[in-house]
C-alpha cells in the first residue's frame, strides 16, 4: 500500500503505511531510511534526521557493524540544508566517528566553522584540527591557514604550513602569493626559534601567564609538543589568559605528545562558547588515535 500511493507520488499516505509496517517490523533499516526520505520531502526534517539516527542504531546493534557511510552523511546533509543547529552538531560528530576520514573531516569542520563567525585565534585552532586530520585542501584552506598563522604572530607555523601544502602538491612553490608568503616569514623563523628559550625563563618570573601562553602557542606552531604543553601549564598556573583555549591547545600538544590521558583530561576542562564544541570535536579526533 506504501509502494502504490507513492506511486500517487502521495507522500503523507506513504509515509503512514510505511510506518505503520515499521511499527510489525522495526529491524527494517533500510525502510527506516526510505521513510526518512519521504519525511524530508515533506519538510519534516527533524523527523527525518532522527529517522536515520535511528536506522543506523538499529542496524549496528543488529550486526555489530558500522552502518552505511552514506546514512551518516545522508543525516548531516539534511541537517545542513534545513539549518538545524543540533543535528548539525549530532550528525557531524557521529560522522566523524564512525568514518574519520579527510573528507569528512573538513564537511565537518567547514560547517561547524560556517556557522559563526569566529576570531582568528579560534579560526586557528579549527584550522589545527583541520590540519592534523589531514583535511586541508588546496589553495584556500593553505593560505587562509598560513596567513592567519603568520598575521598572530606565527612565522614557524605559517612556514610549516606552506611547506607542507608544498609537499602535498596542494599549492605550487612557484605562486605569487606563495613566495610572498614565504619571504615574510622565513626569515623570522630562525630568530623567533632562538628567542623562545629565553621567553621561558621570563615566563617563570611574570606575575601572570600571558607571556608563557604566547610562548606555548609559539612552541605548538614548531611541533614542540611537550614544550608548548609544559607552557601551557605555566600559563594555566599563574592565570589571566583564557582558560579555555589554553586547554584546549594543551590537550592539542599532548595529544600530539602520545599523552592521550593528559589530552582528554585537558579537553575536559573545555567548556562553553565559543570552545567547547570544538573540544567535543577535539576529543573525537583524540579517540581516533591509535
Amino acid at each position: 500500500l506504501g509502494a502504490l500511493a507513492l506511486q500517487r507520488n502521495d507522500y503523507a499516505k506513504a509515509t503512514q503505511y510505511f510506518e505503520q509496517s515499521l511499527a510489525a517490523n522495526p529491524n527494517d533499516t533500510q525502510l527506516q531510511v526510505e521513510v526518512a526520505e519521504l519525511q524530508r520531502r515533506q519538510g519534516q526534517n527533524q523527523k527525518a534526521v532522527q529517522s536515520i539516527q535511528a536506522a543506523i542504531a538499529s542496524q549496528e546493534k543488529a550486526t555489530g557493524q558500522k552502518a552505511d557511510e552514506g546514512w551518516y552523511r545522508r543525516a548531516l546533509a539534511i541537517s545542513y540544508d534545513a539549518k538545524l543547529a543540533p543535528e548539525i552538531i549530532s550528525s557531524g560528530e557521529a560522522l566523524v566517528k564512525a568514518y574519520p576520514s579527510a573528507t569528512n573531516w573538513r564537511d565537518v569542520l567547514v560547517i561547524y566553522r560556517d556557522s559563526a563567525k569566529y576570531d582568528d585565534q579560534m579560526n586557528l585552532d579549527i584550522m589545527r584540527l583541520m590540519r592534523a586530520n589531514n583535511a586541508l585542501t588546496g589553495e584556500r584552506d593553505y593560505a587562509e591557514f598560513a596567513e592567519t598563522a603568520a598575521l598572530k604572530g606565527f612565522p614557524g607555523e605559517s612556514k610549516a604550513v606552506m611547506d607542507e601544502g608544498i609537499a602535498k602538491g596542494a599549492i605550487k612553490s612557484t605562486a605569487p602569493w606563495v613566495k610572498d608568503i614565504m619571504t615574510s616569514v622565513a626569515p623570522k623563523v630562525a630568530s623567533d626559534q632562538k628567542s623562545l628559550p629565553g621567553l621561558e625563563k621570563e615566563s617563570a618570573a611574570a606575575k601572570d601567564g600571558k607571556l608563557a601562553f604566547g610562548t606555548a602557542d609559539a612552541y605548538l606552531g614548531y611541533g614542540e609538543w611537550a614544550k608548548a604543553a609544559a607552557m601551557y601549564k605555566v600559563a594555566l598556573s599563574k592565570g589571566g589568559v583564557d582558560t579555555a583555549a589554553a586547554n584546549l591547545r594543551m590537550g592539542y600538544a599532548l595529544g600530539k605528545a602520545g599523552d592521550k590521558a593528559g589530552a582528554q583530561a585537558a579537553f575536559d576542562q573545555v567548556s562553553g562558547a565559543p570552545r567547547g564544541q570544538l573540544a567535543r570535536y577535539y576529543k573525537i579526533w583524540l579517540g581516533n588515535q591509535g
